[in-house]
């Protein structure tokens, strides 16, 4: 599925859905909940600061698994 561009209901920046059936995604400059419904967004208020897991895998990565691509999005 292509992207689909969203508008943040609590900042007004740009927002990016990777998945198209993506239900939520957190926004990337205010850091508010968006959830993404049939008609319209909503803002389901602030998300807490994730504390750093020192993990390899991270948003963004991408490769290739048994001879598959893949990229982390969320």
């Amino acid at each position: 599925m292509s992207p689909v561009q969203v508008t943040c209901p609590g900042c007004g920046a740009p927002i990016e859905l990777k998945i198209g059936s993506a239900l939520v995604v957190v926004c990337p400059f205010c850091q508010s909940l968006v959830a993404r419904g049939d008609r319209s967004v909503e803002n389901l208020g602030k998300v807490a600061a994730i504390a750093d897991s020192q993990s390899p895998l991270s948003i963004g990565t991408s490769g290739r698994f048994r001879g598959r691509p893949f990229e982390l999005v969320g």
